[in-house]
């Protein structure tokens, strides 16, 4: 778990700049460049589809996760926006109440039975 723990605690950083960087130079109009990739047909439009497809699991498997409770349902739409900047965060969080459980941190508090 301590590698995990160390990648997410990377990811986390190097995005954080990275988005700080980018809304510095260019504004907060990801939207537009997200969509306009899309509709272009280009390897970036792949890319951003790909990337929504993960979004979409990811929430899906937060909501799931929490058995879809109302604390569950309120963060899948954190993580479907929040990409990496959530997840990391969640997966500390995770890995810590798990105390390193991997089945734990995958399934939850629900039974592996």
């Amino acid at each position: 778990m301590m590698v995990l723990r160390i990648v997410a605690i990377f990811y986390f950083i190097a995005v954080a700049a990275l988005t700080y960087t980018a809304a510095s130079q260019t504004g907060m109009n990801l939207s537009d460049v997200f969509i306009g990739n899309i509709t272009a047909m280009n390897w970036s439009g792949q890319f951003n589809v790909d990337f929504l497809a993960y979004l979409t699991l990811s929430a899906i498997w937060i909501g799931w996760r929490h058995k879809f409770s109302t604390g569950g349902i309120l963060l899948m739409p954190l993580a479907q926006v929040g990409g990496i900047l959530f997840l990391t965060p969640y997966l500390l969080w995770a890995i810590a109440d798990a105390k390193g459980d991997p089945v734990k941190l995958l399934i939850g508090d629900r039974s592996a039975g």
